[in-house]
């Protein structure tokens, strides 16, 4: 799981992590000319758009996105425009673009050599494995802690 910042600029940006891939944008790095404000910003997300207005009380908030792993894929790339209405006058929206590049990583370290490549958990222990049939069908029972979850994989 990676973590980046993105600050608003005008040329599209490329953004690459192992995946989830978290992306925090920062709305107050929009460049304002003096007497602008942004009235709002739309997020255009791989899975949604989310909208935030300008209620002229707070500052806008920063957003987090977290784009998901390529599924079956060693990376994956994802388009997100996100506009931003500037006024006074809310003529065209600015329209920045991201290029989010998820990658595959490593499903753990390697306790031998202390592996410094990307890896998604912290440990994997193997709780349980069965094979049968005369395909050799076969199901692992794992479980991992940083994060913690049960994983089963089931070749059939």
């Amino acid at each position: 799981m990676t973590n980046v910042n993105y600050a608003f600029d005008t040329t599209p940006s490329h953004l690459q992590g192992v995946g989830p891939l978290t992306v925090t944008f920062i709305p107050s790095s929009i460049t304002l000319s003096t007497g602008q404000f942004i009235s709002r910003i739309i997020y255009g997300l791989p899975d949604k758009t989310v909208t935030v207005n300008n209620d002229f009380v707070n500052p806008f908030p920063n957003y987090t996105y977290t784009i998901p792993a390529s599924s079956g894929n060693p990376q994956y790339t994802y388009t997100l425009y996100i506009s931003a209405v500037i006024g006074p006058g809310y003529g065209a929206p600015t329209v920045y673009t991201v290029y989010a590049t998820t990658l595959s990583g490593y499903l753990t370290t390697n306790p031998s050599i202390g592996s410094p490549d990307p890896h998604i958990f912290g440990e994997v222990h193997l709780l349980r494995t069965r094979s049968w049939g005369t395909n050799n069908t076969t199901m692992f029972l794992l479980e991992t802690n940083n994060p913690n979850y049960l994983l089963v994989n089931y070749s059939g």
